[in-house]
């Protein structure tokens, strides 16, 4: 009886086990991906209407917290914005608040992530953000002229073509601490695709990039 029983369990334990696995996959299947997100026509009226979630962090206009905890989003372009609300979904990209804000009933389809993308990117670009002391600024911006540039525009611009992220007149802070986790492996996806362009960068260089970056208006 006891061998019995024994063998039952450890059967129980394994269709538990495959069950979860199934759950699991499944529950990664029907998260949206960017494709999913481009292939809907934004409401942005129903984006401004989801966006309050996000007003209680990034704040009403999108221009995040002077602190540099919470970046700036006001006016990047929408598959930034896109890559990133679906990175966070699926756990490319790890953040408490933004997992939680990602996962809740309002925003969990493609439509809503367009919805709110769009605008967000609407947005007007805002002014006041926190700048560096300005001690290591004409290295930062030799630096970035020389390795930064070719991507994300001279002013920091970025592209709607490619995805690649606006960066002008984002919080210096926040810059620093994005940086740095490229660099020390915290960030996946962006430690990969920047790991050639950002080795050997001193901390002088790092600090004059994002002091340099925050003072850049991209003109829209």
């Amino acid at each position: 009886m006891a061998t019995h029983m024994r063998r039952h369990l450890v059967w129980l334990s394994i269709v538990v086990i495959v069950l979860a696995a199934v759950a699991t996959a499944l529950g990664r299947a029907q998260e949206p991906t960017v494709a999913d997100v481009r292939a809907r026509s934004p409401d942005v009226m129903r984006g401004e209407r989801l966006y309050a979630v996000c007003a209680a962090c990034h704040g009403v206009d999108g221009a995040g917290r002077a602190a540099g905890e919470i970046p700036a989003i006001a006016g990047q372009h929408v598959g930034v914005l896109t890559r990133q609300f679906v990175a966070f979904r699926g756990g490319v990209r790890w953040d408490v608040r933004m997992e939680h804000a990602s996962q809740i009933r309002q925003m969990g389809d493609a439509q809503a992530i367009a919805d709110v993308a769009a605008y967000v990117a609407r947005l007007p670009v805002t002014q006041g953000n926190q700048r560096g002391t300005g001690e290591h600024l004409d290295l930062g911006a030799r630096v970035y002229a020389q390795r930064c540039a070719a991507c994300h525009g001279a002013r920091g611009e970025g592209r709607s073509i490619g995805d690649v992220p606006r960066l002008a007149g984002q919080h210096h802070a926040y810059l620093q601490r994005q940086f740095l986790d490229v660099l020390e492996q915290r960030r996946p996806g962006l430690s990969e695709s920047h790991a050639r362009v950002m080795r050997g960068l001193a901390q002088p260089e790092i600090d004059g990039i994002a002091d340099f970056l925050s003072r850049a208006t991209s003109g829209g």
